[in-house]
């Protein structure tokens, strides 16, 4: 099936297999279809699609015509997925900075913007590095027995910027491989049915984050979990629904997005042995290769929903209050309008304004954090292991399937072949 049917309304597959194979063909076929079209997908249902770099930057910075919270827009009914969450967890996915707009937003946003601002993560850097560098020692015991390479995504992608966001948190070292099982399914999601799976997962955690809140209430402790209980904004304490969701949205989307940006990092650099040489030669090109992996991988699909606060006309498409608008970061990051070559990996393309990370009032907080845990990764990886390979087939990586994202399942690699 293509992932794009012009003849259908549903004909755009978030599912589809060259997202991830071929990022650039896929989303520029989408691009084909206009800056904004009509899909049915799953989860949200019939919604309109803002492809082009313009329409996608504009659906996320006019928060005045597009919101995220459903009832700004008039909206009774929510989206499918919330209205069968139980009562609990839909009280959750409600008290978050990403589900609120305006002041709100900004209140809730502020407690936690201190500990994510550049200048308190560059302090957390030799920490981090410490943290790679523990990680990378405690996979050297799996040299012994190399047969079919190293899994780094169980070995190294996954447990160290989990170790980070619990450092940033202030949880305890011993509970993080707890952390690691109940996570691990977290990148097979292809549906709603998968979500609901992972509600018993969530639910552990929300209990385990709740016992923590009530430790550190008696007893503070250095970390962002103190720090939330503590914070006031305009006088108003954070309530125990923001607390806990809160928490929890930095605990999974401060580990996961990075999961993922340092398995594609890797991933194309060994693909691309030029970018890896130069790139292993001069680690002040760090950041720029990084950019470029963000935009040319686009590791985030789409961006959360936005709701149509007003009928209007949009980039030739009629909206109406109420609908939902899907961002499709994905093909911003290949529109020809914006970048040039944008199918061509330029690891010194100048300017980059990929969408990877969002943009306007909610673009991603841990931005910073996340880009400085890759540089930091990848350094002490290559300079450990400066002739890892790739330990499978090249032409078929083992891709997740995970809705809205560019994942992998598993990424072996042979670091003395």
């Amino acid at each position: 099936m293509p992932i794009l049917n012009k003849r259908t309304a549903s004909g755009f597959d978030l599912n589809h297999l060259e997202l991830r194979q071929n990022p650039g063909s896929a989303f520029s076929k989408i691009l084909e279809r206009g800056p904004v079209f009509q899909s049915r997908l799953p989860i949200m249902g019939t919604s309109w699609v803002a492809t082009s770099w313009e329409a996608v930057s504009e659906t996320l910075r006019n928060t005045q015509d597009f919101v995220r919270d459903p009832r700004i827009a008039g909206r009774k009914n929510q989206i499918w997925i919330q209205r069968i969450l139980p009562r609990k967890f839909k009280r959750l996915f409600l008290n978050n900075m990403l589900t609120r707009d305006g002041q709100d937003h900004r209140r809730l946003r502020t407690l936690v913007s201190q500990a994510f601002q550049r200048q308190n993560i560059n302090h957390m850097e030799k920490r981090i590095e410490a943290i790679a560098i523990q990680h990378l020692q405690g996979m050297e015991s799996d040299l012994e027995n190399p047969a079919g390479g190293i899994d780094f995504i169980s070995g190294f992608c996954r447990p160290f910027p989990l170790a980070v966001i619990c450092e940033l948190l202030g949880l305890p070292e011993s509970d993080r491989p707890k952390f690691m099982n109940w996570f691990s399914g977290m990148s097979r999601v292809r549906s709603a049915t998968g979500i609901l799976k992972l509600l018993p997962m969530m639910n552990r955690t929300l209990n385990y984050l709740e016992e923590q809140f009530a430790l550190v209430r008696k007893h503070p402790r250095p970390g962002l979990i103190t720090s939330l209980v503590e914070a006031e904004a305009e006088g108003e304490r954070l309530q125990k629904d923001e607390l806990l969701s809160t928490a929890l949205l930095l605990l999974l989307a401060g580990h996961e997005t990075t999961l993922h940006l340092l398995s594609n990092s890797l991933l194309t650099l060994l693909q691309l042995e030029d970018e890896k040489v130069a790139l292993t030669r001069d680690w002040s090109q760090a950041p720029a290769t990084i950019d470029e992996i963000l935009r040319w991988t686009s590791v985030i699909h789409v961006a959360k929903p936005r709701f149509v606060n007003r009928d209007r006309e949009f980039h030739g498409q009629r909206l109406s209050r109420g609908e939902i608008i899907i961002p499709c970061l994905g093909s911003a990051n290949f529109d020809p309008q914006e970048f040039v070559e944008p199918t061509q990996f330029q690891r010194n393309r100048s300017p980059n304004r990929h969408m990877t990370f969002g943009s306007g009032p909610h673009v991603c907080l841990g931005m910073n954090l996340a880009l400085t845990e890759a540089r930091i990764a990848l350094r002490a990886i290559f300079e450990k292991w400066p002739h890892l390979d790739i330990a499978f087939n090249l032409e078929k990586p083992d891709f997740g399937r995970r809705i809205g994202m560019r994942t992998l399942n598993t990424l072996l690699l042979n670091p003395n072949p």
